[in-house]
């Protein structure tokens, strides 16, 4: 019972016994008509009827609104912040974007993952696809050509190639007697004209050009103009209507500019003094004509006469070789490369196992977990609100660099939550699920009910008490994170207690005990009590619904007493009429002691209200 609640019985008990004190003298003196009593006065007191009904305990406790959830955030992979989508106090969604790190080089991740999948699954297909006619093709012709091989091998000698070496043979023969044979008479005379002509054009060169070459270089340029004129004219002439002939003449008229250049230069060049280079270059010539007229008559050395004759001899080896071209080795070899080509023909057509499928197939699924992986990485870079809620903290600005052990924000839930503590003697009461009251000095006049959702399994070493955990009903948004709270808990109820109101019960040494109220008198009853309210206190043996209980005066009760019920002062000059048995006051059902009701001035037990969110 709560010391509210003391106070109250206390406060009822005094004014049951002042309404007693006074009921005796003035009850007296009405029913007497100032005569002496013939018995012991009755006491007046009060009455209520015993109910059964629902009666709930509870006690005060007090805690602190927090957020129900609570996180750093940080992201999943390390990067620059680049920019920040929220700050303090902003209100976020499940997912919303609140911070970005820097893309760049996971964009270009993603891209070259890419780039291994498709590769990865065109080498998949590649290989699934099987032979490529190509090689195939390649492979057949090595075979045909290995067999070729074989089969001129094993067929002996060709005619043609014996007729070839022989033909080599004859012409080494040939070339070895011309050269055995010495200078050659033609080729003297030959390379002396040239020495001639090399040396008359040297001379030519250091005395200059005569007259009749110079008269004849400046009618060339002369007849050069002329036919430039005359180009010129007959384009005019042919270009005032466009068209093909226009085009033509232009032609021309351009060839006939380009050979009066030329003319010009022919003419330049040749009055002109030779240049150093000329000269040197007409002086080389003649000393290569002069070497030239010296090899001519002595065309062939030593070393000519001796490759001659090693060539006859290489010619003699190729003939005798053509006329008995392999050997039993030739053979062995020719019909290795036959199978060699063959099992590179059979590789061709079926070029991969089932390993190698396999194998393909693992690559694929691994280029797809590096494109995943790439995906995710990108995606992380944008970091989302896991749940609902409010950012409480900054932790970090743009330019830093964020890990997944570096938090970017701190992120607290919509929904609040209030723990408390409370004893190990009550902890049983106390069910997930249980409605419990809460109110705040900073929200007054307003209750919000709350529900229990989790009781820690183990109770504090020192304070041997439990932690309850409790989710208050706030849409409007009142209670904040930090502020102090009141909570309501109910740790014992009867949905069908035997009930009395408190004032009811009174305490003779350690027994608890009740005055029932029939025929008159007071009935002391000793009572076991069980949980209590503000109002009622709930009987649980002594006695049973439907009885009536003195309310007031108990002090002046002993078992037996009698009693009078306190009822409405009369009216001025009039006095209560008397029963039949000469009590005075009350009705006639009163003095039988048959229960109807609550009976005037009763306090009637009921359930304990509940508050309202």
């Amino acid at each position: 019972m709560t010391v509210s609640r003391v106070f109250g019985v206390a406060r009822l008990a005094l004014v049951g016994m002042l309404v007693a004190g006074c009921g005796v003298v003035g009850g007296g003196n009405a029913a007497t008509g100032g005569r002496a009593p013939s018995g012991p006065p009755a006491t007046v007191v009060t009455e209520a009827r015993v109910t059964s009904g629902p009666i709930s305990q509870t006690a005060d406790y007090t805690g602190t609104v927090q957020a129900l959830n609570t996180v750093n955030v940080v992201p999943q992979i390390a990067g620059q912040i680049v920019k920040l989508d929220a700050d303090v106090g902003s209100q976020v969604k499940t997912g919303d974007v609140i911070a970005e790190l820097d893309k760049s080089t996971l964009s270009d991740q993603v891209a070259t993952a890419q780039g291994g999948v498709e590769a990865a699954q065109v080498k998949l297909a590649q290989i699934k696809a099987g032979a490529r006619p190509e090689a195939v093709a390649v492979a057949k012709a090595n075979l045909d050509g290995a067999h070729a091989k074989l089969d001129a091998v094993q067929n002996g000698p060709r005619t043609e190639t014996v007729a070839e070496a022989k033909a080599a043979l004859v012409t080494a023969q040939a070339k070895l007697t011309a050269i055995q044979a010495g200078s050659r008479t033609e080729t003297v005379a030959e390379a002396k004209a040239n020495l001639d002509a090399a040396q008359s054009k040297l001379q030519q060169l250091l005395d200059g050009p005569t007259p009749d070459q110079v008269a004849a270089a400046k009618l060339q340029v002369e007849q050069a103009k002329d036919s430039l004129t005359s180009a010129q004219a007959t384009k005019d002439g042919q270009c005032r209507l466009a068209g093909f002939q226009c085009q033509a003449a232009q032609a021309q008229a351009f060839a006939a500019e380009t050979a009066v250049s030329v003319a010009n230069q022919n003419l330049k060049t040749l009055t002109d003094p030779p240049t150093q280079d000329a000269t040197n270059q007409a002086q080389a010539a003649v000393a290569a004509a002069q070497q030239a007229y010296k090899l001519a008559q002595n065309p062939y050395t030593s070393t000519d006469i001796a490759q001659a004759q090693a060539a006859v001899d290489a010619a003699q080896q190729a003939y005798q070789l053509a006329q008995a071209p392999y050997t039993d080795t030739d053979v062995e070899q020719a019909q290795a490369a036959v199978d060699a080509a063959n099992a590179q023909l059979e590789l061709a057509e079926a070029p991969y196992t089932t390993y190698d499928v396999q194998a393909a197939q693992v690559a694929v699924q691994q280029a797809q977990a590096a494109l995943t992986i790439a995906q995710t990485n990108l995606k992380e870079a944008s970091v989302v609100a896991p749940f609902d809620g409010v950012i409480s903290a900054k932790l970090l600005s743009p330019g830093a660099l964020a890990s997944p052990s570096t938090p970017i924000f701190t992120l607290i839930s919509n929904l609040p939550q209030v723990q408390f503590s409370i004893e190990e003697s009550r902890i049983a009461a106390i069910k997930a699920g249980q409605a419990v009251n809460l109110s705040s000095s900073a929200v007054p006049g307003k209750l919000f009910p709350a529900q229990v959702t989790s009781i820690y399994p183990s109770a504090d070493p020192k304070t041997h008490t439990f932690t309850i955990a409790v989710q208050p009903q706030d849409s409007s948004g009142d209670l904040k994170a930090g502020m102090f709270v009141s909570l309501v808990v109910t740790v014992a109820s009867d949905p069908n207690a035997i009930l009395v109101p408190n004032v009811a019960v009174v305490q003779q040494g350690p027994q608890s005990v009740v005055y029932t109220v029939a025929g008159g008198k007071a009935h002391l009853q000793a009572v076991t009590i069980g949980i209590a309210d503000d109002n009622n206190t709930q009987i649980v043996s002594g006695v049973t619904a439907g009885e009536e209980v003195a309310t007031s005066s108990q002090s002046n009760l002993t078992d037996g007493s009698p009693v009078r019920i306190a009822g409405p002062v009369p009216a001025a000059g009039r006095t209560p009429a008397s029963s039949a048995s000469g009590r005075p006051g009350g009705s006639s059902s009163r003095q039988s002691g048959a229960p109807t009701g609550t009976g005037r001035g009763a306090t009637r037990a009921s359930p304990t209200p509940k508050p309202q969110g």
